[in-house]
């Protein structure tokens, strides 16, 4: 921890690694980093926004709520705050300095049964708490959670060719993420997974064949916050097969020929 004049700051991070044997090995790693922000000096009534020239503020106060589609449009008890009817302290006015901070957890394991091939597995947690600029001001991610997984393998020596299989997803874990102009929470639970299939086979005389598929799956879960009435529609998934043909003539010359097809849930075919 160090501190330089009235602000605080502090950076922990430690990682540890072990082999299991002659095949397998593990990495962990954690990290925390906060510090105090400057103080704001925005304005926190309509005069003192006039008396700068502008209409935007932030207020003292705020009073959190989920934004709904339907009257009165504002759910004060659907959200962790019950903050009361006057507001609560608004988290970046004048006169405290905020402070971010982040909270980080990584693994990395490697396994390598033979030469031919490797398989890796990642994963990563973090907690946040930190003031993001959107198009619609700033918004106050409030010790909100994000996970990542991915898996990918390589082997040689498939079928005459080189296999590759990759798989990722993260989810979100945002309920608490809102608005400082006017309270409004932005609920995100959402989450995506994306997997590829790609087979690389050389065949001799210059000529490589690559081949693959991929596939993208998205399932927003925002409570409408942030898609609104588009909430029960705007799930998403997509399908593609690919190949790539490639013939070297010469060192100055060679030809390539590509195609793709895709499906998903919103188009028939492209």
């Amino acid at each position: 921890a160090l501190t330089v004049g009235d602000r605080n700051f502090m950076k922990i991070y430690g990682r540890v690694a072990h082999q299991w044997g002659a095949k397998a090995a593990t990495r962990i790693s954690f990290s925390h980093r906060s510090f105090d922000d400057w103080e704001s000096n925005m304005p926190r009534s309509v005069a003192e926004a006039n008396a700068q020239g502008h209409s935007y503020y932030e207020p003292e106060y705020i009073r959190r709520g989920l934004q709904t589609t339907s009257y009165p449009f504002i759910d004060y008890d659907a959200v962790k705050y019950n903050d009361p009817a006057t507001g609560a302290f608004n988290a970046a006015s004048a006169g405290e300095p905020f402070s971010p901070e982040a909270t980080v957890f990584e693994t990395k394991t490697e396994i390598r049964p033979d030469l031919k091939s490797n398989l890796t597995i990642n994963t990563r947690y973090a907690n946040l708490s930190a003031i993001e600029m959107t198009g619609v001001g700033r918004q106050f991610a409030d010790d909100v959670d994000l996970y990542q997984f991915q898996m990918s393998y390589f082997r040689q020596d498939v079928l005459g060719g080189d296999l590759f299989l990759n798989f990722f997803t993260n989810v979100n874990d945002q309920k608490t993420t809102y608005s400082l102009v006017n309270g409004n929470v932005v609920y995100d639970e959402s989450s995506n997974r994306a997997l590829q299939l790609q087979h690389t086979v050389p065949m001799g005389n210059g000529q490589t064949v690559i081949w693959g598929l991929d596939y993208l799956d998205r399932t927003p879960e925002t409570k409408g916050t942030i898609n609104g009435k588009n909430e029960d529609d705007d799930n998403f998934n997509n399908l593609g097969v690919y190949y790539s043909y490639e013939k070297k003539f010469s060192d100055v010359f060679k030809f390539v020929g590509t195609g793709r097809y895709d499906t998903n849930n919103y188009l028939d075919a492209i």
